[in-house]
């Protein structure tokens, strides 16, 4: 199953729904209700309900104006972007195939959308991607570049840790392109 299919599939689902497909719940409590089925927290614990929720959290304006969620490459974050949070839970989902099918590039894609809100943890989980070439091209600059982004605007111990690891393995030419890729990525991020 795809995004596509758990979107489509949040709407047969009971607990969807019973919330009138979320819309009367905020995106926050849209993301809190999803993370209640993927722990069990006062629900039956159900991993493809939360999946489900999750997306409507992740992306609400591509959910409620086209059903799914949507061709996320070459769309800039919009004002009303979805939930960061939701966006990087569901890419965890969907990289690990915990619950549901294994979707790397439905991840890569819902990981840059948090990224591009300012979500640390995603910067650098993209950072890993492009270091391993997991999804993606390998990429030492472009990894340098999402481990920076999320040192510099959220301190976060996985993009320095990433960094250490990198830096000595670059060139000075690949230094050079990571920064610059760097200073590209940091004026389209909105936190």
């Amino acid at each position: 199953m795809t995004v596509l299919g758990i979107v489509l599939l949040c709407d047969t689902l009971t607990a969807c729904n019973g919330a009138s497909t979320q819309a009367n719940l905020s995106t926050n409590d849209t993301y809190n209700l999803g993370m209640d089925y993927l722990s069990g927290h006062g629900v039956s614990q159900d991993t493809t309900k939360a999946a489900a929720l999750l997306s409507q959290a992740a992306d609400p304006n591509k959910y409620h104006q086209n059903g799914f969620l949507g061709d996320l490459l070459g769309q800039s974050v919009s004002s009303q972007a979805g939930n960061p949070d939701a966006q990087r839970m569901l890419a965890t989902l969907l990289s690990s195939g915990n619950g549901i099918p294994q979707d790397t590039s439905g991840a890569l894609l819902l990981y840059q959308e948090a990224a591009l809100q300012g979500d640390g943890a995603s910067q650098a989980v993209l950072g890993l991607a492009y270091k391993k070439g997991k999804g993606v091209a390998e990429s030492l600059p472009t990894a340098y570049a999402w481990y920076e982004l999320s040192v510099k605007q959220n301190n976060d111990i996985d993009g320095k840790l990433g960094l250490q690891r990198i830096t000595p393995k670059m060139s000075d030419e690949e230094k050079a392109l990571g920064e610059q890729l760097y200073s590209n990525l940091a004026q389209k991020v909105h936190s």
